[in-house]
C-alpha cells in the first residue's frame, strides 16, 4: 500500500488495519453505552409511572372509615363529650365536653396534657 496519494490538492492517508480495528472497537463500545443509556433512561420513566401509579390510584378508592370506643374516664363521669378528635398521628386527642372544657390527652393511656376552659383557650396558650 503506498502511505499517501495525491487527488487533486487534498492528501488522501490510507489507514492501517490496526486503525480500523481500533475504530471498530470503538464504535461498539459506543453502541453498547449508547444502548445502556437509552435503557435506563427508559426504566427511569417507568419507575417514575409505577410511583406515580403507587400514589394517585389510591385517590380513586372508596373512603373508609371505623367507629371504635375511645374509653372513659372517672372524671367524665357526668359531663357527656360533645366533640373528640385526634390528631393525623392519632397520638393526642382533643375533648370538648358540655360545659365547653377542653382537654388535650394521650390516645393510649388517656393521660391529661392540657386542659382548659373555652374563654381561657386561645391557639397556642392553654
Amino acid at each position: 500500500m503506498k502511505p499517501s496519494e495525491q487527488a487533486g490538492s487534498v492528501e488522501i492517508t490510507q489507514r492501517s488495519d490496526r486503525f480500523h480495528r481500533w475504530r471498530g472497537q470503538k464504535d461498539q463500545l459506543a453502541k453498547w453505552v449508547i444502548a445502556l443509556g437509552g435503557f435506563a433512561v427508559i426504566g427511569a420513566v417507568l419507575l417514575i409511572l409505577f410511583y406515580l401509579l403507587f400514589v394517585v390510584v389510591p385517590l380513586f378508592m372508596p373512603a373508609n372509615s371505623s367507629l371504635e370506643e375511645v374509653g372513659k374516664r372517672s372524671d367524665w363521669h357526668g359531663q357527656p363529650s360533645l366533640f373528640l378528635a385526634l390528631e393525623e398521628q392519632q397520638e393526642i386527642a382533643l375533648r370538648i365536653d358540655k360545659k365547653g372544657n377542653a382537654e388535650f390527652f394521650n390516645a393510649d393511656g388517656r393521660a391529661v396534657l392540657a386542659q382548659g376552659h373555652r374563654a381561657s383557650l386561645v391557639i397556642g396558650v392553654v
